[in-house]
């Protein structure tokens, strides 16, 4: 007969995004890889569940369903709840036979600061508009035009 299975456990590997992240946006990918992932008898079934908590997980966030028990290797796209809000994460690494906890890391979401100045007096509307400029481009060149 086969020798017996000993089991053990995984092991945290890389994750993504890194710690800490910040966002201009509430839809996240969270990405976490074992290092190893151990022995899981009779045979590996390894699996990650992502959490995610704004206050240190007394109570996790609900997350869409791709979120808990997946496949190794896949992540989770986590829709946060508010801008301008600290958050942590975690991942639940599970072989079939043991799980570790790896985290948690920290995401901030901000909001998109906005800027807006009416030229000779007129008036400015906007739905939903966002002014995104990078620093890479020049000061004097960082303005947006609407007509």
């Amino acid at each position: 007969p086969p020798p017996p299975c000993t089991p053990s456990y995984p092991t945290c590997g890389a994750f993504y995004p890194p710690n800490p992240s910040t966002f201009y946006t509430t839809s996240v990918a969270l990405n976490a890889n074992a290092g190893t992932w151990g022995t899981g008898c009779p045979g590996n079934n390894n699996r990650v569940t992502y959490q995610v908590s704004s206050d240190n997980f007394a109570t996790n966030l609900s997350l869409p369903a791709n979120c808990a028990n997946t496949p190794a290797g896949n992540g989770c796209i986590a829709g946060l709840p508010a801008y301008d809000t600290t958050y942590k994460w975690r991942a639940i690494l599970n072989n079939g036979s043991n799980s570790v906890t790896c985290g948690p890391w920290t995401i901030i979401t901000k909001s998109t600061p906005a800027w807006w100045q009416a030229v000779g007096g007129g008036d400015i509307y906007g739905v939903n508009v966002q002014s995104i400029i990078p620093d890479t481009v020049p000061a004097e060149r960082r303005f947006i035009i609407l007509n």
